[in-house]
Order: structure tokens, then sequence, then C-alpha cells
């Protein structure tokens, strides 16, 4: 999930079924709110279910409509694919989560390391958070 402009927010969910997304759905996005999204079948039904939403049909070439695309959450998955196959080769299923959370935090925090390190402690890691009780100062 990522809202137009801002955060992106993902973790791996157990399968893609209608009622396992729209119940993710649920959890984290308020009824009322647009969402944009492909033409998976999964997502058929949010309009009852109170949302406001549009999709694009990637199998009929629809990238983008108006407002109406994926290409900002679709970037995300694509950096982190890049990492799996570029970087870390294999993900254990068990560090997925962990995997997932790291992509999302650098998204997150910015796009250069001094943006990073400043949102970080700004958020006060470095007062004995737990990046903060890592970090071994050399004298």
């Amino acid at each position: 999930m990522r809202e137009r402009g801002g955060k992106v927010k993902a973790f791996p969910v157990p399968n893609t079924s209608k009622d396992c997304l729209q119940r993710i759905i649920g959890k984290h996005i308020s009824p009322g709110a647009t969402i944009y999204s492909d033409e998976h079948r999964s997502y058929q039904g949010l309009s009852e279910a109170g949302y406001k939403h549009e999709a694009v049909n990637h199998k009929r070439g629809e990238y983008v409509r108006g407002k109406v695309h994926t290409n900002s959450l679709e970037s995300f998955w694509a950096v982190f694919k890049r990492a799996y196959h570029g970087t870390y080769h294999w993900m254990s299923p068990k560090h997925m989560a962990s995997y997932v959370k790291e992509f999302t935090g650098r998204l997150n925090l910015g796009k250069d390391t001094m943006s990073c390190l400043e949102s970080l402690f700004s958020q006060g890691w470095s007062d004995g958070g737990s990046l903060g009780n890592n970090w071994r100062s050399r004298q």
C-alpha cells in the first residue's frame, strides 16, 4: 500500500485471495478513501465495502488513466526485486518480513544516507533505541 505522495506500508501476506486482501485493506485503509489498483479479481467489491475504487487494466495495455495508476507502488516492488537478484540472491521465507521492512524503511526515510540518519536520530534512536544499542563508540 502506498499513500499518494506519501509512505509505503508493505509486509508479506499469506495469500492474494479476495478475503485476505480485503481484510488487510479494511485494517489499514479508512472507508471512504480512494483506492487505485490493477484489475486483480481480489479488489472487486471494494466500492461496495465503502471505498472509492478505480482500477487500470494491465491486461488490456492500460497503465495510466488520469490519476489512476499503480506506478509508484510497482516501483517500490521493482527496487525490492532488484535487491533480491543483485544483492541477496536468495531470501528466506522465515525472514521475508525483515527484508520487506528494510526496503520500506529505506523508501520512507529518505533518498540519501544523511537524510536517513537524521531521520533515525530524530526518532530517538541515538538514546538507547534498538539501533543505538548496537552502535559501538570508537575512542
